[in-house]
Formats: structure tokens, C-alpha cells, sequence
């Protein structure tokens, strides 16, 4: 039998990616309508519109820095959003 010679590397799950773009106010803003229409189309449950308005929010979150995420949390005051 054949055997693979495998050497196992240990790897780190921090996300290296490119840096932090600096974000306007115009990107904050459609955040907070993304994340308010999130909010809304699912209070009553999951509708077909959820899953493509998560993918916009995750990507607008992702340039994101840590500061900035945790404003965005501090700013959201329904708890369902959060």
C-alpha cells in the first residue's frame, strides 16, 4: 500500500486578510438600513428575502474594524437586531 507522507501543520484561525479600508459615512449608513430591513423582514420569521440581505450585511461589515463593529452594536437598540 501506498503511503502519503503528510506533515501536519498547525494553523492559526485569525482571518488575514487585506487591511481596513477606511469606511465613509455613506457605508455606516447603508449598514444600518440593511441591518434595520434585516431586522424587519425577519420579526415575524425567516421570509425569501433574509438570506440575500445577511449576505449584504456581512459584506459591508467585513472592512469593518473591531471599533467600529462595536459602535454598530452600541447604536442598535432592537434587541431582535442584535
Amino acid at each position: 500500500m501506498y503511503q502519503l507522507e503528510c506533515k501536519k501543520k498547525k494553523a492559526s484561525l485569525l482571518f488575514v486578510g487585506p487591511d481596513s479600508k477606511k469606511t465613509t459615512g455613506s457605508s455606516l449608513t447603508v449598514i444600518d438600513e440593511t441591518l434595520n430591513l434585516l431586522a424587519k423582514e425577519s420579526h415575524t420569521g425567516i421570509s425569501p428575502k433574509t438570506p440575500a440581505l445577511f449576505a449584504r450585511l456581512v459584506n459591508a461589515l467585513r472592512p469593518l474594524t473591531y471599533v467600529q463593529l462595536t459602535e454598530i452594536f452600541g447604536k442598535t437598540h432592537d434587541t431582535k437586531a442584535k
